[in-house]
């Protein structure tokens, strides 16, 4: 099984766990906490963090950099189309974001982007 069909069986998964999700306490990490306890089950890992950049590369790849301030690290690879048209916005918008991903949140990991009011 590729890297890219494992992601998104985990996605759709993880879409099926998360589908009606109930929230009580609607903090940060309430919120990061129920969705890590979504994916715990599926072996995927939630990151709550900032985007610190994002760019093209010469060969036309969309670079994005997220910082993880949980262990002060950041990560940076090429992201898929769909996951870097969040990223974007989230750092203009100063906006935090929560990752779910099959691994360390590098962009042929991620599962899912959320960009957080």
């Amino acid at each position: 099984m590729t890297v890219t069909s494992t992601t998104t069986d985990l996605a759709a998964k993880f879409h099926q766990a998360t589908a009606e999700l109930k929230i009580q306490d609607v903090s940060r990490a309430k919120v990061a906490a129920r969705f890590a306890h979504a994916a715990a089950p599926l072996g995927i890992s939630v990151y709550l963090g900032t985007i610190a950049n994002v760019g093209r590369n010469s060969s036309g790849g969309n670079q994005v950099q997220f910082d993880d301030p949980a262990t002060n690290t950041g990560y940076v690879s090429e992201w898929p189309q769909w996951a870097f048209g969040l990223a974007e916005p989230a750092l203009l918008g100063g906006k935090e974001v929560l990752l779910v991903a099959n691994g360390d949140p590098f962009g042929v990991n991620l599962v899912d982007v959320l960009i957080l009011a």
